[in-house]
């Protein structure tokens, strides 16, 4: 699997993400500490602390902290294609298919 980034309890908000976006990437969040959300296809999900989230990262994105001095989290940023490969490889494609099926 090709992993195009990786940050490890990155604080705060990413300053160079400021609006909607996509990539062809598949964004792993693990919340460690705050609360948040993430608008994905114009539908907001809420991001909480001690849970990993999987986001489709081609559709349009943005993650807002609910408090920038407390958001802390790991990130990994994968290459969407091989992601995907590896879940059909590894059977869990189901995981893939519910991360697309997403809005």
């Amino acid at each position: 699997m090709k992993i195009n980034e990786y940050f490890y309890h990155l604080k705060g908000r990413d300053d160079f993400v400021t609006k909607n976006h996509s990539h062809n990437e598949i964004e792993l969040i693990q919340v460690i500490c705050g609360n948040g959300s993430v608008l994905k296809s114009d539908k907001s999900f809420m991001l909480k602390s001690g849970y990993l989230y999987i986001i489709d990262a081609r559709k349009p994105h943005i993650v807002y902290p609910d408090d920038t001095d407390t958001y802390v989290r790991n990130k990994i940023v994968i290459d969407a294609d091989s992601f995907l490969s590896f879940c059909e490889e590894t059977g869990l494609l189901h995981i893939a298919d519910s991360i697309t099926d997403l809005p």
